[in-house]
């Protein structure tokens, strides 16, 4: 019994340990300079923000993976998508979706008639035709895009792009501590297990 106890146990510290060599500060993901401070609440155990932008081709190819992986996240972790580095009207879209609560169907939507159709949005306008397909009337779909909340948010999502120092699009920061890019672990998709690990060995622990 005890030796089965040791073999298995030496089996799960040899995987740790091939795991912990797998991803390597300055190789994998870089280490910000300047961390960002989280604010972190009762519960929480880590914090990821994914800075994208809907004309971007790679991000476009995330999505699915990322709302696969952020279907199945632990529920410590927050995880905040944050438009940038693209027309104002897009991150108010996305904005105004998130405080609307429309579901992935909207922000596909974009995607598809950017990248398949071929037809950028250019007007609010046909941003509020998506939602309302969501059943939301156009006029409150404007008002929260043009509304001061939304208006900070963005603020807030350009701030944070300069401090960790984000260059493009699709990057991830976890923990305010370390930026990931997908070009340094081979794939975009392969960001999501660097964010894994790294959440896994940096824990935000607030437990008050």
């Amino acid at each position: 019994m005890y030796r089965k106890i040791i073999i298995v146990l030496t089996i799960l510290l040899a995987a740790s340990t091939v795991w912990a060599a797998e991803y390597q500060a300055g190789v994998h993901y870089i280490e910000i300079p300047n961390p960002i401070a989280i604010d972190a609440k009762k519960g929480q155990t880590g914090e990821v923000w994914v800075f994208f932008k809907y004309t971007c081709p790679a991000c476009y190819q995330l999505h699915p993976s990322l709302e696969a992986w952020q279907a199945q996240a632990d529920s410590g972790v927050v995880i905040r998508e944050m438009p940038v580095f693209q027309p104002e009207i897009y991150s108010k879209a996305f904005y105004a979706a998130e405080m609307l609560k429309l579901d992935n169907a909207f922000h596909l939507g974009i995607y598809q008639s950017i990248h398949q159709n071929k037809k950028p949005l250019r007007k609010l306008e046909e941003f509020a035709e998506l939602a309302l397909a969501q059943g939301v009337d156009p006029d409150n779909f404007l008002n929260m895009a043009n509304s001061f909340t939304v208006s900070t948010k963005m603020k807030q999502a350009v701030r944070w792009a300069g401090q960790a120092q984000v260059p493009g699009t699709p990057f991830i920061v976890v923990n305010g501590k370390y930026l990931l890019s997908g070009k340094m672990v081979g794939s975009n998709a392969g960001m999501l297990d660097v964010a894994d690990y790294l959440l896994a060995q940096d824990s935000l622990m607030t437990m008050e």
